[in-house]
């Protein structure tokens, strides 16, 4: 009995982020990738796919609002702090897309490093083909954090062409 509410007590500490005493939170694995946001019509003009490093936080605020659109009245987005000496944030855009229905979405897996490069996998989910979709041009596009390591350039897979983004110096 004692075993089971033990491996209860650790369970609910992993789901809800807790960490045991003495423990350090800078030492923890980053995960691989996390989607920070994603929408189906980015306020974009890129007719081809585009993958861009966000250095800052400022940037990260322009660009989501950029990825926003043009909503009237508009929402009001929760900009995330990032700790941008722990993650690299890139934005990745599929590029003009005939109709509604597309959609942008991280790969399994979603993110693989070696010593001085990493991929990143996505797909372009396309609509049914028997759908019934709004034949309005879209610019499908996400937000990816993945942990900041001893790469200096991120492959983007997934998009046609490989995309190659520098993201600063290796660690």
């Amino acid at each position: 009995m004692a075993d089971r509410l033990l491996i209860l007590a650790l369970a609910v500490l992993s789901i809800t982020g807790c960490t045991l005493p003495g423990s350090n939170a800078a030492d923890t694995p980053l995960p691989a990738a996390q989607v920070i946001s994603s929408a189906i019509q980015c306020n974009g003009a890129e007719r081809q796919p585009v993958a861009i490093h966000i250095g800052n936080q400022p940037q990260l605020e322009r660009v989501m609002k950029r990825m926003q659109g043009l909503i009237l009245p508009a929402p009001v987005v929760q900009i995330p702090e990032i700790d941008f000496s722990r993650w690299h944030v890139l934005y990745i855009s599929s590029g003009q897309q005939p109709t509604a229905g597309y959609l942008l979405r991280l790969a399994e897996p979603a993110f693989e490093t070696g010593h001085s490069e990493a991929r990143l996998n996505v797909i372009l989910e396309h609509p049914p083909a028997d759908a019934m979709v709004a034949a309005v041009l879209t610019h499908p596009c996400v937000l990816v954090k993945i942990p900041a390591n001893s790469y200096s350039t991120v492959e983007i897979h997934g998009l046609g062409e490989v995309r190659k983004v520098t993201v600063g110096n290796a660690m």
